[in-house]
């Protein structure tokens, strides 16, 4: 069988030749593969074909969106979710409790238009989230003033924030940009990229 620190020659034929051609477009020399048990209750996927307004409506796969701020502040364009907090310096959220501790959620996100001047923007991605006061993420910083970018690992705990790790990211999102996110949470530890 595969486990852990397995070479690829052990993996499915499927599995080597999307390897194989995912290092030769990139050409990269090494792949880091990760793959995860999952169950329909678990798994969570949305492709936003759907048109709504004040709200998020029913992912693809999975349980029904918990929403943070009032249903004004989310909508659904048929091809991507709009999440505009209320006011300024708050956060909206949309969220769906896959009954685990563990978390591997893959997002494509950025802003909708330019970054408020003397401001910044951050763009979240969350795995064991309790409420906007609890839970562990990763987020993308940008500051309008600067366009500087950051990019941090961080937890919230009873509403504060401790970021475990921070770098300098060369990618931005300000002006309707986007960036893939990624946020996996396994055992008692994190990682983002």
């Amino acid at each position: 069988g595969v486990g852990d620190d397995s070479i690829g020659a052990q993996l499915p034929l499927m599995y080597r030749v999307q390897m194989e051609q995912q290092a030769l477009l990139s050409g990269c020399a090494r792949v880091l593969f990760t793959a995860s048990k999952w169950s329909g209750a678990t798994l969570v996927e949305d492709s936003f074909t759907r048109t709504i307004v004040n709200g998020l409506g029913s992912p693809d796969i999975g349980g029904a969106y918990t929403l943070t701020d009032a249903a004004t502040s989310y909508q659904v364009n048929g091809s991507e979710a709009i999440i505009s907090p209320a006011s300024l310096a708050t956060t909206a959220w949309g969220t769906i409790n896959i009954g685990s501790p563990d978390a591997d959620v893959t997002v494509y996100a950025g802003s909708v238009g330019a970054i408020v001047a003397g401001s910044s923007a951050r763009v979240y991605v969350a795995g064991r989230f309790t409420d906007a006061s609890n839970f562990y993420g990763a987020f993308l910083q940008q500051t309008q003033s600067t366009n500087a970018t950051v990019f941090a690992v961080t937890n919230f705990v009873a509403g504060v924030e401790t970021n475990l790790a921070v770098i300098t990211s060369p990618f931005g999102f300000g002006s309707g940009g986007r960036v893939w996110m990624r946020f996996m949470c396994y055992g008692s530890g994190g990682v983002g990229a």
